[in-house]
């Protein structure tokens, strides 16, 4: 696949956040944020808020160079994504697909970290607030 341009980036919404569903009640979230520059942004919160007001959240620091967040270049080939994210801890990798809407993406995930793997359903979220560069947030 080749990095991704805004043109051939139908399925990756970048005005809004994507976020897990939770699989238990006293499990957090996955997030995962596109952004035109061809980055993509991950990180795991353990909030059970509802979708929304997480978003609203953890959009003020979910940005490149922010402590908490993993980072690295998405590729793009139609519906096909696939990024590895890199923290201080190491890489995980992600590919799985968008819908043509952008409003759901089912990703497959294996961590260098700890060797585990496995596979989640992300919702689109919109946020109006988000930013370029993260607020400091300790």
């Amino acid at each position: 696949m080749a990095p991704s341009t805004d043109d051939d980036r139908p399925y990756a919404r970048r005005d809004g956040l994507y976020i897990s569903g939770q699989q238990a009640e006293d499990e957090g979230r996955s997030i995962v944020r596109f952004l035109a520059s061809g980055e993509v942004v991950t990180a795991g919160v353990g909030s059970t808020d509802d979708p929304a007001t997480l978003a609203e959240q953890v959009a003020r620091w979910l940005a490149p160079g922010h402590r908490y967040v993993s980072a690295g270049r998405c590729e793009h080939d139609g519906d096909e994504v696939r990024f590895v994210a890199s923290s201080s801890y190491g890489n995980v990798s992600y590919a799985g697909r968008i819908a043509r809407d952008g409003l759901e993406m089912e990703l497959a995930w294996h961590s260098d970290i700890n060797g585990n793997s496995g596979s989640e359903r992300y919702w689109f979220v919109p946020v109006q607030s988000l930013r370029d560069e993260p607020e400091a947030v300790e």
